[in-house]
């Protein structure tokens, strides 16, 4: 079988699922402004791993409907998605426990991965549009 993104995104989206039931009960805590956030690992691990299944289930849509993405672009959104998830966990996992140290190092330590993330996403969206347009393109182009 043949490594598609669509298999990686899947993959993804099980680990997630199982670190999520496996996470126990440690949370996140931010400061962020006025506003404590306390986020369950458990939760955060769902919601991403119920967002990398959309992106699987538009993936493999997209691939049905004999118009895939590119499997490079596919590849370069699913390395720098992954990389950015490993770098937040280690930001989580690695910031101080003392509010004076984390209110800086922290919001700091995330802006990158989170900057990845965005740049993972703008880049499928974009690959997902090209496709679309392609298959427009061709309907369109069958039907005259």
């Amino acid at each position: 079988m043949k490594l598609k993104p669509t298999v990686l995104f899947l993959g993804a989206t099980i680990f997630l699922l199982l670190l999520g039931f496996f996470a126990g009960s440690k949370s996140l805590d931010i400061n962020f402004h006025d506003t404590y956030f306390v986020i369950s690992y458990q939760h955060l691990a769902i919601l991403t791993a119920f967002l990398t299944g959309l992106t699987t289930l538009v993936y493999f849509g997209v691939e049905k409907l004999k118009r895939p993405i590119k499997s490079k672009t596919g590849f370069w959104h699913f390395g720098l998605f992954i990389s950015a998830l490993f770098m937040l966990f280690v930001a989580i996992n690695t910031s101080t426990t003392s509010y004076y140290q984390a209110e800086n190092s922290f919001t700091g330590n995330v802006y990158g991965p989170t900057a990845m993330l965005l740049v993972a996403f703008i880049l499928f969206l974009a690959s997902a549009i090209v496709s679309l347009y392609g298959m427009t393109k061709a309907l369109l182009g069958k039907r005259e």
